[in-house]
């Protein structure tokens, strides 16, 4: 006889399958139907089985899905917050650099006169003290004064004791400003 086919075999066609004398090795096994009809049940229970653990994975697999997508979303979050620090933090900045502009400006020009703020603030950005910083501002901003101002001070220093003897003398007589100092620049000061 004929081996039968193995679609027959697969398909469960036990009656083709138990026909064939290829299946029957001894007389002790007799017809395979008993065979078939064992593999039909543990093929049955093994699909079972396989459709459970399937199942079991895909339950697995859209769980792992599930997290990977919300780790991805967390971390496209995260990047979204971190935007929108970076431009709350730009903006920050650009306001705080403006007001640190602005204000101090109107505040000092708000303030009373007798306060002396902008002065002691044109001190500090020069680093000086008052003085030093008024005597580098007249260089720098008017030159030609600077220079009669040293040169009455040069005067002032060089006739001393005559203005001293002066001032002494215009306690008793008013005529001290004809004095013997005849220096001119003395006199346009005086």
């Amino acid at each position: 006889m004929p081996r039968p086919s193995h679609r027959a075999v697969r398909d469960g066609h036990a009656e083709e399958v138990c026909q064939s004398a290829w299946y029957c090795r001894s007389p002790s096994t007799g017809c395979l139907v008993a065979l078939v009809d064992r593999i039909d049940k543990h093929r049955g229970k093994a699909s079972e089985v396989e459709r459970q653990h399937f199942g079991a994975t895909r339950i697995d697999l859209d769980r792992t899905v599930l997290t990977i997508n919300n780790i991805v979303q967390s971390i496209l979050r995260g990047l979204q917050q971190l935007r929108w620090l970076g431009i709350a933090a730009a903006i920050g900045v650009v306001t705080g650099f403006l007001l640190g502009w602005v204000v101090p400006e109107v505040v000092d020009r708000a303030v009373p006169e007798d306060w002396h703020w902008p002065e002691e603030h044109a001190a500090s950005l020069l680093q000086r003290d008052g003085w030093a910083a008024g005597w580098h501002m007249l260089q720098v901003y008017d030159p030609q004064r600077w220079q009669a101002l040293q040169d009455a001070a040069s005067v002032w220093a060089s006739n001393a004791k005559a203005l001293e003897d002066c001032k002494k003398r215009m306690t008793w007589s008013p005529d001290c400003y004809r004095s013997e100092v005849e220096s001119r620049s003395f006199m346009m000061i005086v």
